[in-house]
């Protein structure tokens, strides 16, 4: 049996750096990807701050990054489920509970929009009342003779 010692003995050194190399390659790109995924998340909050539903912008991409041939076919299994279920018989069969559970989705997201227009709106005021602000702050110091620059 061999062991650790023997194994290191057998690979050369040409073999050895080859390895270290591929090592570092993977954990330089590993990094990458970490930072790629954290970057990719801090968009995904500001998309939700903008009111939209990240879920469904997640499913849409998802779809983007499919073949169209593929997505095609994606679409129409759906449509053909979606009518399996929805049937005549689909109220016997499918209970309302994800019905109300939509329906409910839907206020709960219309709420969060009107919420954050009202903050958008409530920000937009403080940046122009703060630029009305400076303006007078300049147009003090203009009168007292100090130079103002524009920015």
């Amino acid at each position: 049996m061999n062991t650790d010692a023997d194994r290191s003995d057998q690979m050369g050194q040409a073999t050895r750096e080859k390895l270290k190399q591929f090592a570092a390659r993977i954990l330089r790109l590993e990094g990458e990807k970490s930072e790629l995924t954290a970057d990719i998340r801090e968009v995904y909050a500001e998309v939700k701050s903008f009111g939209f539903d990240t879920s469904v912008l997640r499913t849409a991409i998802s779809k983007l990054k499919q073949d169209a041939a593929e997505r095609a076919e994606q679409e129409a299994l759906e449509e053909m489920y979606l009518e399996t279920l929805t049937g005549e018989n689909a109220e016997e069969d499918i209970p309302l509970t994800a019905t109300k559970a939509a329906k409910k989705a839907r206020r709960k997201s219309q709420a969060r929009l009107k919420k954050d227009a009202a903050r958008e709106a409530r920000l937009a005021d403080e940046r122009a009342a703060r630029l009305k602000v400076g303006a007078a702050v300049d147009d003090v110091a203009r009168k007292a003779g100090a130079k103002v620059t524009e920015p």
